[in-house]
């Protein structure tokens, strides 16, 4: 093994795509890239697919040229796990940061010097629809339901009958050879203990504020709570993110002095301004389609309540965080990890229960007294998630890795 410094570990990144500048699980790569770079570690991120960025970074970045010829999955997997034995020879830490990539990189475990570490931000190794998960369905899924429950033609589907059967036993085997797996939440780390993989080598450790995310117009704190109560929901529009329930929850309140801003685009976006259209007639709702990283702040720094009503057990939820930053309270749903992340700043309604949403949305507009010390929450909840905080945690998470490799 390759004698490593801890005061200077050497780090490379696998990821699909690479986008310094955006939000999601790309961002949050650039956050954890950036973070360590800064803190004296040399770091590379490789990008297996796309990559998009200006200007100069504290890291390295290295477009892979792996493409997928012919949709052919074998050969894209040992293309990956060839350039994984490349880079083994150089650095101390590989950090897989995409789950759909994990067990190809994972089968490799063995016979390559560097620690592995892979991170766990959803749940695509072992489901096919995140939209139709409840909490406690991967404990009883089969094959069977993953070929049912899977959107593709049915022609892809058949292709991929053997996959369904390798995600609960090669695929798993795979991915739990690497030295730490880390999960966005207790609840990530639950959830995937529960459907079989080792819970001693998950650790949690979440994603962390970014401290350049700010408003990119005048401070309008003082416009918060005048009388009109704004809601916000920042997101794609995709079936697994409950946004016709926070629409269904809005008809009949046309006499409550309301505001909502709809952040995202995605495949849903016509349906759901059909359906507001529809019912939320006399509500102030404006759909903004996708809006630039670096300019969604302002909409937080005017909004009272971040409203999240994912319907699945979504890993964390960054817009949580971003809610934070702006003293926003929240509104989510009682599944997955946001509402960790949200703590006391938050308040939380059944999946998929538009009434509950409309009842939280009433009790807010009528108790200012209660969302203010929701508001007021926001400060001491954002301190858990400091970069400095969990970057401490990776380096850490890093050394214990190589020590046990």
């Amino acid at each position: 093994m390759r004698k490593y410094s801890k005061n200077k570990l050497s780090v490379a990144f696998i990821s699909k795509s690479v986008n310094p500048s955006g939000g999601g699980a790309t961002g949050s790569l650039h956050l954890m890239a950036d973070g360590l770079a800064r803190r004296g570690h040399q770091v590379s991120v490789y990008a297996l697919e796309s990559i998009d960025s200006e200007g100069e970074l504290e890291y390295d970045q290295e477009f892979i040229d792996i493409c997928r010829e012919n949709n052919n999955i074998i050969d894209y997997i040992k293309k990956i796990q060839n350039h994984l034995q490349h880079l083994s020879h150089t650095y101390d830490i590989i950090h897989v940061f995409d789950p759909d990539i994990l067990a190809a990189c994972g089968s490799v475990q063995d016979d390559i010097d560097s620690a592995m570490v892979g991170r766990l931000n959803t749940y695509t190794p072992f489901c096919t629809n995140l939209s139709v998960m409840d909490g406690e369905c991967h404990r009883s899924c089969t094959s069977v339901k993953r070929f049912k429950h899977d959107t593709k033609r049915l022609s892809k589907k058949l292709i991929r009958v053997p996959r369904y059967s390798t995600m609960g036993g090669m695929e798993l085997r795979n991915i739990n050879r690497f030295n730490r797996l880390f999960a966005q939440s207790p609840q990530v780390r639950d959830i995937y203990a529960e459907f079989g993989y080792d819970s001693d080598n998950i650790v949690v450790v979440p994603n962390f504020v970014d401290e350049t995310f700010t408003s990119q117009s005048a401070p309008q704190n003082l416009a918060k709570n005048h009388g009109k109560l704004r809601l916000l929901y920042a997101g794609r529009l995709t079936k697994g993110k409950g946004v016709r329930y926070l629409i269904a929850a809005l008809q009949g309140l046309d006499n409550l002095n309301l505001r909502i801003d709809v952040l995202g685009g995605g495949s849903r976006i016509e349906k759901l301004q059909d359906l507001s259209a529809k019912i939320c007639q006399g509500i102030e709702i404006k759909f903004h389609g996708f809006v630039e990283y670096q300019n969604v702040g302002d909409f937080y720094e005017r909004a009272d309540v971040l409203i999240h009503p994912h319907t699945y057990p979504e890993a964390s939820g960054r817009a949580i965080l971003e809610a934070l930053q702006y003293d926003c309270a929240v509104i989510c749903s009682d599944i997955g990890g946001p509402r960790w992340y949200a703590g006391d700043a938050c308040v939380t309604v059944p999946p998929r229960d538009a009434g509950a949403i409309r009842d939280k949305l009433l009790m807010l507009h009528d108790d200012r007294r209660r969302l203010h010390d929701m508001q007021n929450a926001c400060r001491n909840q954002l301190k858990k998630f400091s970069a400095t905080k969990v970057l401490e945690q990776i380096e850490q998470q890093y050394e214990d890795a190589i020590t046990a490799n």
